[in-house]
């Protein structure tokens, strides 16, 4: 799978790595 040029930019890593600590969080707390 390539890996689009903007996933590489800060911005789009925080929201990525924040959206799935938060899948996360919330996938725990439902357990």
């Amino acid at each position: 799978m390539r890996i689009p040029p903007y996933y590489r930019r800060p911005e789009w890593q925080r929201f990525f790595s924040g959206m799935a600590v938060g899948a996360l969080l919330s996938w725990v707390l439902f357990l």
